[in-house]
């Protein structure tokens, strides 16, 4: 008996120590800041939030990784670098991940990198650059040249200004109300935009694309088998639209002017209900193909297919 009471005995610190070790640290640091910096941020797993604020300083507040290893904040010349060190082969959920709040000057540029850590960054301006493996990416209201990058993880935004870039593998991209210059690029995610944007560049390989878009100066899509679903207002300068085995399907909402030049190639099919100009074949190329004006033809509107099936209507009004 005396035995059994010892061994318990003894074993107790070992059990406070192994809990300890497993236990999620907590963070509450500040650093006052003088001048412009750029900001690097590395968090491999978990969740991490940018707030901004009228400070000329960086905060740091939440608990960091269950295997936290240490952490980084400081400055290296005129970088700060944050980061929750961890081993070098890491498995587990997201859960035992950090879970950060930053708190950052409006104005900077920043630099984040994680795995399967999930980012929400919002209000703020400058170069803006996040890439994750898995993780996903949540952004508003930034401004500026903006770099949002992930293999598998979703990329949601709203609200973006400047120079955007959006780019994914697998994973899903929905971009509302941006203005500016925005570039899509994805291999088989889903990807919607319902924006301002006056510049639209999208590349997709296999996925599906749904744009909806007002007023668009210069519109660019590039696509291998994804279907295209066009939502447009009004074009000012042109329209480039191209895929080989997907479907392209566009609805203006009144009559552009516009120049209509469409080749649906030898296997495709074009379907025009925007005006009574039907398609033809070519002569001596077993092309199909549909050339017409509306309006004053001052933006050109170009669409090129192999086998994919082209859809041009107006849309339609319902009293």
């Amino acid at each position: 008996m005396r035995s059994t009471i010892l061994i318990k005995f003894l074993l107790i610190p070992f059990l406070f120590f192994s809990q300890a070790s497993f236990a999620a640290k907590n963070v509450n640091k500040q650093m006052q800041l003088q001048g412009d910096v750029a900001l690097n941020v590395k968090v491999l797993r978990g969740k991490v939030l940018f707030k901004s604020w009228q400070k000329n300083a960086i905060k740091v507040t939440g608990s960091l990784d269950k295997l936290s290893q240490g952490f980084v904040f400081e400055k290296q010349g005129e970088q700060v670098l944050i980061e929750d060190k961890l081993p070098q082969k890491v498995t587990g959920e997201n859960k035992h991940g950090s879970d950060l709040v930053i708190t950052v000057p409006a104005s900077l540029n920043l630099e984040a990198l994680g795995g399967s850590a999930h980012y929400d960054v919002s209000s703020l301006s400058g170069e803006i650059s996040i890439e994750t493996v898995s993780g996903h990416i949540k952004a508003q209201q930034l401004s500026g040249n903006i770099l949002l990058h992930t293999i598998s993880g979703d990329i949601i935004t709203q609200r973006l200004q400047g120079d955007a870039s959006l780019d994914t593998v697998s994973g899903v991209i929905a971009d509302y109300d941006s203005q500016g210059s925005m570039r899509y690029r994805s291999v088989n995610g889903k990807l919607s935009a319902n924006n301002q944007a006056r510049n639209v560049f999208v590349e997709q390989i296999s996925g599906n694309t749904t744009l909806r878009l007002t007023q668009v100066d210069n519109l660019s899509v590039k696509s291998i088998s994804g279907d295209l679903e066009l939502n447009l207002d009004s074009l000012t300068n042109s329209a480039n639209i191209s895929s080989v085995s997907g479907s392209i399907f566009t609805q203006f909402s009144k009559m552009p002017n516009c120049n209509f030049d469409i080749d649906a190639g030898p296997g495709g099919k074009v379907t025009n209900t925007l005006t009574k100009d039907k398609p033809t074949k070519e002569k001596y190329r077993p092309n199909t193909y549909l050339r017409f004006m509306t309006g004053d033809g001052s933006a050109d509107f170009i669409v090129k297919t192999i086998s994919g099936h082209i859809q041009i209507r107006k849309q339609r009004i319902i009293e």
